[in-house]
């Protein structure tokens, strides 16, 4: 470590160096203390700093004109850990004793942790940790050493807030081979490569013998490979003719061990040819055949919209001959609509999964199967139209009122359910009275239909009409107005359900809604009461007038003479002038008694 200051003076002055309250004098071997040339730059090197000379540094600066006093400079002394002494490989009965020791220079002190297998060896592993921190002085002792617990490698790591070293020891135990796992069966894909690995313990080293049922393998043509170790087995480019068992054999002075597993070669999951996407009408047929291929030969599946089809309906049928290969024939007949979708097949065994998938559209000419129909409806009241669509692809379906499109808002809606396609008003005004048009799009067909709306009034009365009172004989007419929308169809006809004579005149103007019936010359048949009826397409109305005739009473226009001078023996005429309506009957008296016609 080395101290410098520098400092000027007249005279030159005089630099001195302290740790604490003790000067640092110049020591052969231990301390330098040095000038520049120049006389500005002095310097206080230790050659070797040691922890009990850490601490506060100070230097002064004297000549006769005074004395100038630096900064302190605390030091602090540290040192990375280093191996003085590394541990020793051993090798050792099973069950007899082991030591490592190690001597490791660290400040701060050094933390020692012996690790194996990446893991802290502890008490629970039957090892005693030994460390006298002050010297430096480290040990492992393992009292009796477990084959299985303590052989291998074991890590000597020491550390400290500085650094970190490690050294590596083996610790070998002469013991008969043994094996942590058994050999495990491969399954390898075909043009993959098959590697078989063991983890051996044993010492001496044992030998490793790799053999093919119970022939010895030996490295060939890049073909079969070992590692250096011997402890791995690689097979390069597995054909199927490499499929087999496979032995390993380990010995050494003190015994062997055998194991063996068995080879799989695999083949991915074929199919041929894959699905394409299909268009076809519906009611029609179709099928999809495959091959299918694999090693194992594969599970195979079929599946409408990532569905399986294991119960399908009746007219779905899936046919799979299994040899060599799988043969498989999914039909479909008399197509339906619903039939539309993503078909597909999946086959899958241990080497992995495949699927191919077919868009399977259904098409249906657009035809309505219902249509709209002409409607009459009452004005307030609500009216629905639909209409049945038969097409795939499913059409987009547009509504218009006196071509003006229509959309759902306010008193109008507009559904679509499956195929079936409705346009409702909640209520109808006059002013919605036209030609209803349903347009159906589906990109392919375009159809069109159209239906009548006609908003309607109920027939009703215009006023009060009059009853006719008329003398017999004379000209009367009945009469009543009607309203409506459509206007009304008019019927006359007599409450007492007796017909209408010829005498009577019809004369209803229904355009304008005039119900008229003229009688010429009433007669006393004529009297009674009559029946209008107004009819239109959403309702009737009745109403009913009465006609009255009255009968003329007699009138004598020249009346009996008033003295007559009869002969006696000759004819005597009495005569008297009348009229009346009805045609009067006269009867002649003499005083109280009536001539009575006498032959």
């Amino acid at each position: 470590m080395t101290l410098t200051i520098e400092a000027t003076g007249n005279p030159k002055p005089t630099v001195r160096f302290f740790r604490g309250a003790d000067e640092l004098v110049a020591t052969e071997g231990q301390i330098e203390i040095k000038e520049s040339e120049d006389g500005q730059t002095f310097t206080a090197t230790i050659l070797s700093m040691q922890p009990n000379q850490q601490g506060d540094y100070t230097a002064t600066v004297q000549n006769t004109g005074g004395m100038a006093k630096s900064k302190k400079c605390k030091v602090t002394v540290t040192k990375t850990p280093t191996f003085i002494r590394t541990p020793h490989d051993l090798t050792v009965a099973d069950k007899s004793e082991a030591i490592f020791e190690s001597e490791i220079d660290a400040f701060p002190s050094a933390k020692i942790t012996w690790l194996k297998d990446g893991k802290p060896l502890t008490v629970k592993e039957g090892v005693e940790i030994q460390a006298q921190n002050d010297k430096g002085l480290y040990t492992l002792r393992i009292p009796q050493v477990d084959t299985t617990k303590h052989m291998g490698t074991i890590l000597c790591r020491a550390e400290n807030a500085i650094g970190t070293t490690e050294h590596s020891i083996q610790l070998n135990v002469t013991t008969a081979p043994t094996l942590k796992a058994q050999l495990k069966d491969l399954e390898v894909l075909r043009g993959q490569d098959a590697i078989f690995t063991v983890d051996v313990q044993g010492y001496p080293i044992p030998d490793i013998i790799w053999s093919r049922v119970d022939k010895v393998l030996e490295e060939q043509n890049e073909i079969i490979s070992f590692s250096d170790d011997r402890k791995q087995l690689t097979i390069r480019n597995v054909q199927i003719e490499n499929e087999d068992e496979y032995n390993v054999r380990i010995v050494n002075e003190f015994g062997e061990i055998t194991s063996k597993a068995k080879l799989s070669v695999l083949e991915l999951p074929e199919i041929q040819p894959l699905l394409e996407d299909k268009s076809i009408q519906i009611r029609q047929q179709i099928e999809y055949s495959t091959t299918i291929t694999g090693r194992p030969l594969p599970e195979i599946q079929w599946l409408k919209n990532q569905k399986p089809l294991n119960a399908s309906p009746p007219h779905i049928n899936i046919e799979t001959i299994e040899e060599d290969v799988i043969k498989t024939t999914l039909r479909i007949d008399n197509i339906q609509s619903d039939d539309d979708g993503t078909y597909a097949i999946r086959v899958k065994n241990r080497a992995g999964q495949k699927e191919s998938s077919s868009k399977l559209n259904v098409l249906a000419k657009l035809t309505f199967i219902k249509k709209i129909q002409d409607e009459n409806v009452i004005q307030g009241q609500p009216i629905s139209f639909q209409c049945q669509i038969e097409a795939i692809p499913k059409p987009k379906v547009t509504f218009y009122l006196n071509d003006q499109e229509l959309k759902s808002g306010g008193k109008i809606k507009i559904e679509s359910k499956g195929d079936l396609n409705t346009l409702s008003f909640s209520k109808v005004d006059l002013v919605d009275s036209g030609i209803i048009k349903a347009m159906a799009d589906n990109g392919l067909d375009k159809e069109e239909i159209s239906a009548k709306l006609s908003v309607c009034l109920k027939p009703s009365l215009v006023g009060k009409p009059t009853d006719a009172q008329v003398s017999i004989g004379q000209p009367a007419r009945l009469q009543c107005a009607f309203t409506g929308l459509p206007m009304p169809e008019l019927k006359w006809s007599r409450v007492d359900g007796q017909p209408l004579h010829e005498g009577i005149e019809i004369a209803n103007d229904e355009n304008q809604g005039i119900a008229a019936l003229v009688f010429n010359a009433t007669t006393m048949t004529d009297k009674g009461a009559y029946l209008v009826k107004a009819t239109n397409v959403v309702g009737s109305v009745e109403q009913k007038v009465n006609l009255d005739v009255k009968e003329i009473k007699p009138t004598i226009i020249r009346d009996l003479e008033a003295a007559i001078n009869a002969t006696k023996g000759e004819p005597m005429t009495l005569t008297i002038e009348a009229t009346g309506n009805p045609k009067p009957t006269v009867r002649f008296f003499r005083g109280a008694d009536e001539l009575v016609a006498t032959e």
